[in-house]
């Protein structure tokens, strides 16, 4: 019972995820593929006799989601071959080089994560990407860097929250007192509160030497030091979600 009840938590995940990153134009790759940050963290999490469950599972969502009706259907199997192979391949990856795939106890194990999930095999299986993307008629080097980019910094900031907010020990939050939970709510305030005023503002109206811009920096280091990797990676997933929604909306100073 409890597998199919993960398999369905997975489900529900993958498809708010995928309609989320397909949400951008065609002509303009989503900067953040949250797909793969869900893909890779229900294989890190599992054994690899079931992958296969979970990568077939994602096959339904993005052959006959509405959002993908207008892609030619050779397009949507090759790249989901492509996603597919490359998370298999990252968590291989990391669960040979890392004690603890689901956690970095260690500035070298957070190295090997960076150098593997976000650097070398994304930059690879972009070249794959981008051959697809240029089939359909964009040029071949920025399709790579959209492809690269949207795979790396899925990982970079999507995948860490998941792990650290979603399967982290539920001990920690229960075990916060009175002031640390006090801590954490000025926090979140001041990183929600300076976001917003750093990207709601009209689009080309100001530069990034703007002073403003750079408030919510002071707050990112406050997460980090006082947090841990879970402050951390919780206040980067809020600034890129507010600067995001700023760029579709057409604000921010990009």
């Amino acid at each position: 019972m409890a597998s199919v009840l993960a398999f369905v938590v997975f489900e529900a995940a993958f498809f708010v995820a995928y309609r989320y990153a397909m949400s951008f134009s065609q002509s303009v790759a989503s900067p953040f593929w949250f797909p793969d940050s869900v893909l890779l963290c229900a294989l890190l999490l599992t054994g690899p006799r079931v992958w296969g469950v979970f990568v077939l599972g994602a096959l339904p969502i993005r052959l006959f989601s509405e959002v993908a009706r207008d892609i030619p259907l050779w397009f949507l199997l090759t790249t989901y071959a492509i996603d597919s192979v490359r998370n298999v391949l990252t968590a291989l990856v990391l669960r040979r080089l890392m004690k603890n795939p689901i956690r970095f106890e260690t500035l070298k194990e957070f190295a090997l994560f960076c150098l593997g999930a976000a650097l070398v095999i994304p930059a690879a299986f972009a070249l794959a990407g981008a051959t697809a993307r240029a089939a359909r008629g964009h040029e071949f080097w920025p399709a790579w860097e959209q492809w690269f980019l949207g795979n790396a910094l899925a990982h970079l900031v999507i995948t860490p929250a998941i792990l650290y907010w979603v399967f982290g020990p539920s001990w920690e939050l229960r075990a916060a007192g009175a002031r640390r939970r006090l801590e954490g709510a000025v926090l979140a305030i001041g990183i929600v509160v300076t976001g917003y005023l750093a990207f709601s503002i009209e689009s080309g109206s100001v530069g990034f030497a703007e002073a403003r811009f750079y408030a919510p920096v002071p707050f990112l280091f406050w997460a980090a030091i006082r947090f841990g990797m879970r402050g951390a990676s919780g206040a980067i997933v809020a600034i890129a979600f507010l600067s995001v929604e700023a760029a579709r909306e057409g604000g921010g100073p990009f």
